[in-house]
């Protein structure tokens, strides 16, 4: 994702956020966020502070609301801490994407008892989503390495110009007679760019 996608994501999803602490009728005291962070990390400043928040202000059946558990943790080791953070605060937990995930709404008389059914669901979710990450990851890897294997450009930013159309313009003149500095400059880019674009095959 780009930093802009990312950005834009944490962005709905804090609206979301306020849209349904709203639809609650739950005042809303502050919204935490990491951006460019996965649910599987430990150390992400929005859940530290999140957690510094809880321990220090926050009182028994105080509600926290998350966008999806997956934004959350990620990962059922993770998910079981993060669990029994909120269990010994006594923190209640409602997911936006998951209404399953409401511990208000449990039927057992302690709601964070771990053989309760929102227990059971929440780390199957949070399983679910350390799997679905290393899924990607995988996807990720695979796309690298077919691409280097077709001497393609992997990562970075997108390419100022476009291969095809300065060969298409760069060979006639080449063919000419004409240098490559010459020809680099009367197309458009740098010399550099047009030894490159000259080596690698045309995607």
């Amino acid at each position: 994702m780009t930093h802009k996608e990312q950005t834009e994501g944490l962005r709905d999803q804090k609206l979301q956020v306020s849209e349904v602490a709203k639809s609650r009728a739950v005042k809303l005291l502050e919204v935490f966020g990491d951006l460019g962070k996965r649910g599987q990390a430990r150390r992400r400043a929005g859940l530290i502070a999140l957690k510094a928040r809880a321990e220090l202000e926050l009182q028994p059946g105080d509600l926290v609301i998350v966008p999806a558990v997956d934004r959350l943790v990620r990962g059922a080791e993770l998910g079981k801490r993060i669990w029994g953070f909120f269990s010994e605060l006594q923190l209640h937990l409602l997911s936006c994407d998951e209404p399953e995930i409401d511990t208000r709404q449990s039927r057992c008389c302690n709601p964070w008892d771990r053989r309760s059914k929102v227990y059971r669901e929440f780390i199957r979710l949070a399983r679910e989503g350390d799997a679905e990450s290393r899924r990607a990851s995988q996807r990720s890897k695979r796309t690298v390495r077919a691409r280097r294997r077709r001497r393609l450009s992997v990562g970075g930013r997108p390419p100022l110009h476009d291969q095809r159309k300065v060969l298409k313009k760069a060979l006639p003149l080449l063919k000419k007679g004409w240098s490559i500095r010459a020809t680099a400059r009367m197309v458009g880019v740098s010399r550099t760019t047009l030894c490159r674009y000259l080596s690698q095959p045309v995607p």
